[in-house]
């Protein structure tokens, strides 16, 4: 399915499932690109709303980013909908040196990271977010579940 035809047929506001942009969640493709797609369509065409994973393992091979001021809530099914990374970066990251993010979260997954001094969801610059009913592992040598810093690297 092509991008432009899940893009036409959104609603402002409505949840986005990463399934509609060829996110597979078998636990062996790299989802990475599909997820970002999904995030990038509703942190800018939609001005902020759910992204939402269904039952399923999402693999990913570098961090999916939330980087504008439009929020998005990350949001699945409880421990059957779990995203991991053990590639690089962190999994989930919100904001940048720059931009503070608002209205945003991850809700009801199972987030996990495995990549040395990298976390499960990253924070950065004074981002305002919630986070509840998950479950957070890291299994990487100096891992973080959560981490926040100011967006200068501390």
């Amino acid at each position: 399915m092509a991008l432009t035809k899940v893009k036409n047929r959104m609603i402002d506001g409505a949840v986005v499932s990463v399934k509609d942009f060829g996110a597979k969640g078998d636990g062996i493709t790299d989802d990475t690109v599909t997820i970002q797609a999904a995030v990038d369509y509703v942190q800018n065409e939609a001005s902020g709303g759910v992204v939402f994973f269904p039952t399923g393992t999402y693999i990913t091979s570098a961090a999916i980013t939330h980087t504008t001021g439009h929020g998005v809530i990350f949001r699945g099914t409880g421990r059957s909908s779990m995203i991991t990374n053990s590639v690089a970066g962190h999994t989930l990251e919100f904001g940048d040196d720059i931009t503070q993010i608002n209205d945003c979260g991850v809700e009801y997954m199972m987030v996990i990271n495995d990549v040395t001094g990298k976390s499960c969801i990253h924070a950065r610059k004074r981002t305002n977010m919630h986070i509840q009913f998950n479950v957070i592992q890291t299994g990487a040598t100096d891992g973080v579940g959560i981490y926040t810093s100011d967006g200068w690297g501390t």
